[in-house]
């Protein structure tokens, strides 16, 4: 199986998607695109009471189905109506600095994921305003001095998904066992929620070498997509060049184009699919991925099928369709995260 990390690396981009991608249960991606979420784009994908759309829209996950790229944005975040005042600048700040910071040290991982620097802010101010979610310590002072501190951090740091002191998640009021859908709900300061998942449970934080927690790991640590269950380990990523030897995506410097090839053990060159066309191209020891977390199918001369738009259909199935963080494939269908079916 072919893995490319869309998760994590994105621990920072999901931190919030990574911090939107719920980027940090995310780990790498399936040959196909599917998968990994994102993700927690660093503390998980964040997702306050109620079902009302979001202040935020834009580009989002429908699109092109040939090359995958990403189409207008079909919802906002569940309860975003019901965010303190002063949230939804704070969250256009933070996804603007994220998606800023992504494109300096990771630009291959935003392509991938998102499309766009548009979609790119888009997403991950919804999964943003998500996370002022009953019982969470998040305010929209702190999630501006993230955003401002993300200027001075250094690539290496943001890569590992560690954003710095301003950015880390404060204990929330649920104690651990309690139903969470952020990590700042929880007095563990870690949600552990499963991929595929709308709610996640509070639970003691993960280091490298424990193990994954529902097929996540707490911020600075990601859960390897193609690692066997429940024998899978956390690991911190690692930005391994072309020929370094891998066993998962994590190891290979994925933000600049360079993904895991299982079958060789080897980190291999990945580039975007271009015309709809994708897979592995064995004469260029390439992988061709498709953009905007689409998928891919068959991985010889395979062809890319576009995330699903929220609210539709999705499969996990490396035929897809998957769904752009931080919608995620739930009994189905693409959505949302909604804090109002998480109540702690």
């Amino acid at each position: 199986m072919w893995l490319f990390m869309k998760g994590r690396l994105l621990i920072a981009l999901w931190a919030i998607v990574v911090v939107a991608c719920d980027g940090r249960s995310g780990g790498a991606l399936d040959h196909d695109g599917s998968g990994g979420g994102t993700t927690h784009a660093g503390s998980g994908g964040s997702n306050p009471p109620g079902t009302g759309g979001g202040t935020a829209s834009g580009p989002g996950s429908g699109g092109d189905q040939a090359s995958g790229t990403g189409g207008p944005a079909t919802g906002g975040a569940a309860g975003a109506a019901d965010a303190p005042a002063g949230a939804a600048t704070a969250c256009a700040s933070l996804a603007r600095a994220l998606c800023a910071k992504a494109e300096d040290c990771a630009p291959f991982a935003t392509t991938l994921v998102f499309g766009s620097r548009a979609t790119c802010e888009a997403r991950l101010q919804l999964d943003c305003l998500a996370r002022f979610t009953p019982g969470s310590s998040a305010t929209p002072a702190d999630t501006t001095s993230c955003a401002e501190a993300l200027f001075t951090q250094s690539c290496a740091t943001f890569a590992r998904g560690d954003l710095g002191a301003a950015c880390a998640p404060r204990p929330g009021s649920s104690p651990s066992g309690a139903t969470c859908l952020d990590d700042r709900q929880c007095a563990t300061t870690f949600c552990a929620r499963a991929p595929d998942a709308a709610c996640g449970v509070c639970a003691a934080p993960t280091t490298a070498g424990s193990p994954c927690v529902r097929g996540s790991c707490s911020a600075g640590t990601v859960c390897p997509k193609g690692a066997p269950a429940p024998s899978a380990t956390c690991i911190v990523p690692e930005p391994g060049p072309i020929g370094a030897i891998c066993t998962v995506s994590e190891q290979c410097d994925v933000g600049h184009g360079v993904g895991c090839n299982p079958l060789s053990g080897r980190c291999i060159r990945l580039a975007l699919a271009s015309s709809g066309s994708c897979g592995l191209d064995l004469a260029a020891a390439t992988y061709n991925a498709c953009g905007a977390s689409g998928s891919c199918s068959p991985i010889l001369a395979g062809k890319c099928v576009a995330a699903a738009p929220d609210g539709a259909p999705c499969s996990a199935a490396e035929a897809g369709p998957p769904c752009l963080p931080p919608a995620r494939c739930v009994n189905g269908r693409c959505g949302l995260p909604d804090p109002s079916v998480c109540a702690p």
